[in-house]
């Protein structure tokens, strides 16, 4: 399995978006509990 650039940003693009949906998740639980 070969993957190239294109793939490799499209997978850090979509871990990123992923940590900072769970960051913001986590300050509104903490701060709404």
């Amino acid at each position: 399995m070969k993957l190239d650039n294109f793939d490799m940003y499209k997978l850090a693009r979509i871990l990123i978006v992923c940590g900072v949906i769970a960051f913001v998740g986590g300050i509104l639980f903490l701060v709404f509990a």
